[in-house]
């Protein structure tokens, strides 16, 4: 395929063209990229301190929080304390209250009293049963050094 001189002309002057319109743009997209990530970079820096605020005020509610959920635990802590059964009668027991994950072992060691006495105060306690329910209801005797102790008799 052969080309006249005036066919040559017009392609090298459409492709300098296409070329001094590429720089232009290529110039305008620079540009224009520029612009984008400064203002992307601007929008990221208010994300990061209002997430940095949020951060602060989430940190406060978990302090008040933890503060609370400590109260609770002695407040709960407290309900679980023996206390002594009410009535016309002075019974010689104090009704206490197992905790979770208590078995007969810890119950008793922890009221300062044997298995041996609790099981007797306790015959709704089947023989073989081990470990306690939370809250289970369990008669000690009113005698029992740890309760004596935790009381001030």
């Amino acid at each position: 395929m052969t080309f006249g001189l005036r066919t040559v002309a017009i392609m090298a002057i459409a492709s300098a063209a296409m070329v001094a319109t590429g720089a232009v743009i290529g110039v305008y997209s620079r540009q224009s990229l520029i612009e984008t990530l400064t203002a992307q970079q601007i929008a990221a820096q208010r994300d990061a301190q209002r997430l940095d605020e949020e951060g602060q005020g989430l940190a406060k509610q978990i302090e008040q929080l933890q503060v609370e959920l400590g109260n609770s635990r002695r407040q709960l802590d407290s309900t679980y304390a023996a206390v002594e059964v009410g009535g016309a009668v002075d019974f010689p027991v104090l009704r206490g209250m197992a905790r979770p994950g208590d078995t007969l072992k810890s119950f008793a060691a922890r009221e300062g009293v044997s298995v041996e006495v609790i099981r007797a105060l306790n015959p709704w306690i089947k023989s073989d049963q081990m470990t306690l329910t939370d809250r289970q209801t369990i008669w000690i005797p009113k005698s029992a050094p740890a309760t004596a102790a935790k009381s001030g008799k």
